[in-house]
């Protein structure tokens, strides 16, 4: 039994290096296609003939969530490159608990803002939304920064960077969230929990050389006892590593909340309650917020609860997206026009829902450029993470986040 452990743990970690050296070679390829289309100039070419042809109306909008410090950057972040192996991502303090893909180190951030600055024309998003409808010219480079979520890190980090580089940007704000400190997103009180459970499983693994089969047995029958043996095979893949915890999540997005709240409520007693990091993962406070719509920052709805738009009723729907609106309008005394839709969820009923509650625009996250054709309740953007800069070694490369912004990747 121990030499099979022992050749399973062989075969796992051969495995998982050779995870590494494929995204290592896509993320190599990626940004040698950056750097010809930079050098040959070809990605200039291409904007100036789109810009051309969509009668001067193009535009990009980029997707932020969070900017922290490197040193609290999760580790699954840097997987594609050359830092972070195993043992450094299950024995990392668990601070940022949020998935990869929506998190930027600081460093990182400002080279993007710099680059944003020096090479594109970035405006305000109420001003894109307005050019738009009324067919208005726009700079051939033009980019609009937002933010989803409002998390205290934008206030923190993220907004002396933007006031440095007189970049504009827009956040959208969760308002059921705002001032709170003792409150979470589900997804973020997941990851915490699945990366206490992975470090737990490793600790264990290290100590009986390979074998975390009793563990887990024990798991599945507190699992089967709490009525939740139905979700027991997903868990068991999230445990294995950060894209299999990103699955998992999408499938609870299709699940009814109670029983994804059961989920994090067996969790958290399986493991013995394990405190959870808010002083690292909260939310904007309202002073915060009207320091900076005081430079150049303005802000959007982004529901009052972060729930599902499509799934709401007709009468909870007007009421998510009313009472957001009507929360910021009262504490900053200013219209909100832009709503971003929470997980990028709309259809015509959820449109029809923004244009009574008086939105002019709403973001979505389809992936895309948009010109005069795009549908202001359906703008698409470029979700933006530290992978979108930063090469195989590590560093940032300007022209893998210029190609991106550009919409060529």
């Amino acid at each position: 039994m121990e030499k099979d452990n022992q050749i399973n743990r062989i075969k796992f970690i051969k495995l998982i290096k050779r995870l590494k050296r494929l995204k290592r070679l896509k993320k190599t390829v990626k940004t040698l296609w950056a750097g010809a289309v930079s050098i040959s100039g070809a990605g200039e070419a291409y904007q100036r003939l789109r810009h051309v042809r969509s009668g001067k109306t193009c535009g990009v909008i980029l997707t932020y969530h969070r900017v922290v410090p490197r040193s609290q950057l999760p580790k699954e972040a840097l997987q594609d490159t050359i830092q972070a192996t195993i043992q450094d991502t299950l024995q990392e303090a668990l601070q940022v608990v949020s998935l990869p893909g929506i998190v930027v180190c600081e460093e990182s951030f400002e080279a993007q803002m710099r680059l944003l600055a020096r090479e594109f024309d970035p405006i305000a998003l109420d001003e894109f939304v307005s050019a738009l409808a009324n067919r208005v010219p726009l700079p051939r480079k033009c980019v609009v920064v937002t933010f989803d979520d409002g998390w205290q890190d934008n206030y923190l980090f993220a907004f002396p960077i933007l006031k440095s580089y007189a970049v504009p940007a827009t956040v959208f704000l969760t308002t059921g969230y705002v001032g709170t400190t003792k409150k979470i997103f589900w997804q973020e009180s997941l990851v915490f929990l699945i990366k206490s459970l992975q470090k737990r499983l490793y600790e264990i693994r290290r100590r009986s050389r390979g074998d975390t089969s009793g563990d887990k047995e024990k798991l599945l029958h507190f699992f089967s006892a709490k009525g939740l043996a139905y979700l027991f095979p997903q868990l068991e893949k999230a445990i294995s590593g950060r894209d299999a915890v990103s699955e998992l999540i999408e499938i609870l997005k299709g699940v009814d909340k109670m029983q994804v709240n059961c989920l994090i409520e067996a969790l958290d007693e399986y493991l013995g309650h394990p405190g959870f990091p808010y002083s690292q993962n909260s939310f904007l406070g309202w002073e915060q917020i009207r320091e900076m719509s005081g430079s150049n920052v303005t802000f959007g709805s982004h529901s009052a609860t972060h729930g599902l738009l499509t799934e709401l009723d007709d009468d909870d729907l007007y009421r998510e997206l009313s009472t957001s609106k009507t929360a910021i309008e009262d504490k900053l005394k200013f219209t909100v026009n832009t709503l971003a839709y929470p997980n990028g969820n709309f259809d015509n009923r959820v449109i029809r829902a923004a244009k009574d509650a008086g939105y002019t625009g709403a973001v979505s996250t389809i992936a895309g450029v948009n010109d005069g054709h795009t549908d202001p309740f359906a703008l698409r953007r470029i979700n933006i993470h530290e992978g979108k800069s930063t090469g195989p070694n590590g560093s940032f490369s300007s022209s893998l986040f210029s190609t991106y912004v550009a919409g060529l990747l």
